[in-house]
């Protein structure tokens, strides 16, 4: 249990950063996004604690009770960053980046118009109310975070299963890999942005 701990806090901290660092990689986003050239705040706070000369503690090196400061000090950031106008332009620019493939599989699949517009509308609600999760009071708090998170995760299965019902497991499957192809990409891309690619 402790190891799953530890393990769901690496993962918190690790989303954080790049979180934070999203900006670098997505064009014309707003400025409190783009203008983030790295990380401060919260690592910063345990970094000027450290002796000077001495380089930053890494999270190997941290007590329990560091991690989790650092996990509410990262979400709550993240929080902070999280504008409801910026997040509708995101996913404005997501959704429109995945339009060919979406046209693609819907003229294949000859949907009617209402049930096009239904499953275009159900992936909407389901991103928007992702990528807003972070804004409830639970989702930032060091007692109830994991809760939150694990309830965000239940409801973006809700929403699957019911655009899986509206569609077919087949048809799900390919929805799914427009989206995981087209993050994949984006992943990619931010890799040669931070200059980790040849």
């Amino acid at each position: 249990m402790k190891n799953t701990t530890v393990l769901i806090s690496f993962v918190v901290l690790g989303v954080g950063f790049f979180y934070l660092s999203w900006g670098k990689m997505v064009p014309q986003l707003p400025a409190s996004l783009s203008e983030l050239p790295h990380l401060s705040g919260a690592t910063a706070k345990f970094e000027s604690k450290n002796p000077k000369g001495q380089p930053p503690r890494g999270k190997a090196e941290m007590t329990s009770e560091e991690i989790k400061q650092m996990e509410v000090e990262l979400l709550t950031k993240m929080a902070q960053l999280t504008k409801p106008d910026e997040e509708r332009k995101m996913l404005l620019w997501v959704m429109k980046r995945r339009e060919p493939a979406y046209r693609a599989l819907f003229d294949a699949w000859r949907l009617d118009q209402a049930t096009e517009q239904s499953v275009r509308q159900m992936i909407w609600d389901r991103e928007w109310e992702q990528a807003l999760w972070i804004l409830k009071s639970e989702a930032t708090k060091a007692d109830t975070w994991q809760a939150s998170d694990n309830a965000k995760l239940g409801a973006r299965y809700l929403w699957d299963s019911q655009i899986a019902d509206l569609v077919g497991n087949d048809r799900f499957k390919q929805l799914q890999k427009v989206a995981s192809d087209d993050q994949a990409r984006m992943a990619q891309e931010a890799r040669k942005v931070r200059g980790l690619d040849d």
